[in-house]
C-alpha cells in the first residue's frame, strides 16, 4: 500500500512539475500534418477506449502482486566494454534492457531509446523501479553516434540518461513533437530532426525511417497524444533492421513489410500486456504475427525484462513467445541483455528458464 502511494504522489508531483514545459510547446507548425488532427496526434488505426473499472481492478491487482512477478534471483548480463565497437565493424545488436538497443552499423554507433536509470518515472524516489542491472552506463560512452526516440515515455525518454549522453552524441532522431523537450535538456537543436511518419533521413550512408505504430504519447496527464509515436526502419546497402517501439497490432506492420520488408533483424516488443489497454501494447501472438508481416529473418523480442509494467510474469512474454515461434518455425534469437548478436553469433539459449 505505500509504494501505491508513492507512486500516485509521484504521478501527481510529475504532472505538477512538467505542465508548464508541455503547455509551452507550440503545436501550430503541425498542423497540416496528416498524422495531427484537433490539436492530437491521431492513430491510423482505431484505438478502443480504456475503461475506467477494469483499469481500476488491473492497478490495484498490479501492486498487490508485484513480488510474484519479479525474477527470484538475479538475471544474468553481460557487460559491453566501453571500446565495443573497435571489433563491431559490419552489423552488431546489443538489447540492454527494455527498449534500449546498442546497435553497431557500418561502424556507427546507434542507440534507440536509451533508458540507463533506475526508475521510469518523474521521481527518483518512486515509480517502476528496474530489476535487472545495467550492461553499460551512460558514462562508459566514449561516443555515440545517433539516438533514436520512438516516443516520450519515461521507459523510453529518460531525462538523466539523454542528460548524460547529449555532449557524447553527434545526432538525434525523434518524432515530431518530442524536439522541444530535448532541447530544455540541453541538447544542441542543430543536433535534432524530427520526423514524421513515413519520412526519412540519411545518416552516413544509413537509411532511417520512421514508420507509425498503434500507441500514443504523454508525460504527464495534460499532454496526451501531444507528440507523435512510432517505430524505426534502420538500413544501408546490406543490411535492415526494424525497431518496433511500443504498439499494439495493427495492418500498419504488414504496410511497413510491403515497403521496406525482408529485414535481416526484427527488434519487437514483447511485454507489458493486458487486456484493459490490449489496443496499446502487443500480445506474445501478435509480436509473432507482427514479425511475420514485416518479413523478418531474425526475431529479437524486446520491451521485457527490465521493468513490471504489467500483471504477466516477467518471464511470461519470453517462454509464450518461444514457443509460438517454434511453431510458427521463426528463427527467434533470445540474447542475454548486453550480449552481442551478429550473424556469427546467434544465440538461443533458453537462460530464462532457470532463474
Amino acid at each position: 500500500m505505500k509504494t501505491l502511494f508513492l507512486t500516485i504522489f509521484a504521478i501527481f508531483l510529475g504532472v505538477f512539475l512538467l505542465t508548464k514545459e508541455i503547455l509551452d510547446t507550440d503545436r501550430d507548425e503541425f498542423q497540416k500534418e496528416y498524422s495531427f488532427y484537433n490539436k492530437k496526434f491521431e492513430n491510423l488505426a482505431k484505438v478502443e477506449p480504456m475503461r475506467a473499472k477494469p483499469m481500476i481492478k488491473s492497478m490495484f491487482k498490479f501492486y498487490k502482486d508485484s513480488k510474484k512477478r519479479l525474477p527470484k534471483s538475479e538475471i544474468p548480463i553481460c557487460k559491453v566494454k566501453s571500446d565495443f565497437y573497435k571489433s563491431d565493424s559490419n552489423i552488431s545488436i546489443r538489447w540492454l534492457g527494455h527498449s534500449s538497443n546498442l546497435i553497431v552499423l557500418d561502424s556507427k554507433v546507434i542507440l534507440t531509446d536509451p533508458m540507463l536509470s533506475d526508475r521510469a518515472s518523474p521521481v527518483a524516489f518512486a515509480g517502476p523501479k528496474k530489476y535487472s542491472n545495467e550492461p553499460i552506463d551512460a558514462k562508459d560512452f566514449d561516443f555515440v553516434d545517433l539516438i533514436l526516440i520512438s516516443h516520450n515515455h519515461y521507459d523510453h525518454l529518460d531525462k538523466k540518461t539523454i542528460k548524460a549522453l547529449k555532449d557524447k552524441t553527434e545526432y538525434f532522431i525523434t518524432p515530431l513533437g518530442v524536439k522541444k523537450t530535448l532541447v530544455k535538456w540541453g541538447v544542441d537543436e542543430q543536433k535534432i530532426s524530427e520526423l514524421n511518419w513515413y519520412e526519412n533521413l540519411c545518416f552516413d550512408g544509413i537509411d532511417i525511417v520512421f514508420t507509425p505504430t498503434k500507441h500514443f504519447s504523454s508525460r504527464g496527464l495534460s499532454d496526451r497524444d501531444r507528440t507523435l509515436w512510432g517505430s524505426y526502419v534502420i538500413k544501408n546497402s546490406k543490411y535492415s533492421i526494424f525497431f518496433s517501439g511500443d504498439s499494439g497490432y495493427f495492418d500498419g506492420f504488414k504496410e511497413i513489410g510491403r515497403r521496406y520488408g525482408g529485414f535481416d533483424f526484427t527488434l519487437i516488443e514483447s511485454g507489458a500486456y493486458n487486456e484493459a489497454w490490449a489496443d496499446m501494447h502487443m500480445f506474445p501472438e501478435q509480436s509473432i504475427k507482427a514479425h511475420l508481416d514485416l518479413k523478418g529473418k531474425y526475431m529479437i523480442p524486446i520491451h521485457w525484462a527490465k521493468f513490471d509494467l504489467a500483471l504477466h510474469s516477467w518471464s511470461e512474454p519470453i517462454s509464450i513467445i518461444s514457443k509460438l515461434a517454434k511453431e510458427n518455425q521463426i528463427e527467434l534469437i533470445t540474447p542475454k541483455i548486453g550480449e552481442a548478436v551478429t550473424f556469427n553469433n546467434l544465440p538461443k539459449e533458453k537462460w530464462w528458464e532457470v532463474i
